[in-house]
């Protein structure tokens, strides 16, 4: 963490606590076929304002930190569902080239699990502007991972049954809510909170 230490250094849970319950990140109650664990990240909530891009990119970490703890998540990995719905000029300008050079790097360099898949729902003309830049800081190899469906959410059933996805995705559970989610992640806090203190004293040392 020492690389990005102005967002992890004097980590504290309550720091994202607020961040889980106004932002909706979280991960599918179910596996899917091939044993990965399904996070969903969805702008649809998010207040910049409120919760700035690195209270969402703590809270976002918070959560891998979590669930990569598991040994069948460590073998199987991760796949994601980004939905864009709601996203507006207000909270373009704070998805900057910086966050998305994190975003890349974490998924590429930096965090140990493996991201078998990408797939982003409700992006609209203004996500064109967010892929622009993103692309252009992707391998090719993580990039073909990345699959664009639009509004025609039906089309994640192609990738993952119906069984496993919220009513949202005209899936056959509830409306997804983190909020059971968001209670494990803080009994765990103090876990979480210790592994963001790793390579930060090396970063002190080298300054």
């Amino acid at each position: 963490m020492g690389k990005h230490h102005e967002l992890y250094h004097n980590f504290d849970y309550s720091d994202v606590k607020k961040t889980f319950e106004d932002v909706s990140i979280g991960f599918l109650p179910y596996r899917d076929d091939e044993g990965c664990v399904i996070l969903i990240i969805s702008t649809t909530k998010w207040n910049p304002h409120e919760n700035s891009m690195g209270d969402v990119m703590r809270a976002l970490t918070s959560a891998l930190i979590n669930a990569i703890r598991s040994p069948a998540t460590q073998i199987a990995g991760f796949k994601v569902i980004v939905d864009f719905s709601g996203f507006t000029y207000k909270q373009l300008p704070h998805v900057s080239p910086t966050y998305l050079w994190l975003f890349a790097e974490a998924l590429q360099n930096c965090f140990p699990g493996r991201f078998r898949a990408v797939h982003m729902v409700n992006e609209g003309f203004l996500f064109t502007y967010v892929w622009a830049v993103l692309k252009q800081l992707l391998n090719k190899k993580l990039k073909d991972r990345f699959h664009f469906h639009g509004k025609n959410v039906k089309k994640l059933h192609k990738y993952f049954s119906p069984s496993i996805l919220p009513i949202e995705y005209e899936g056959d559970l509830p409306s997804f809510d983190n909020t059971e989610f968001a209670k494990h992640l803080e009994s765990t806090a103090a876990e979480i909170t210790e592994v963001y203190t790793y390579g930060y004293e090396k970063y002190q040392k080298a300054r």
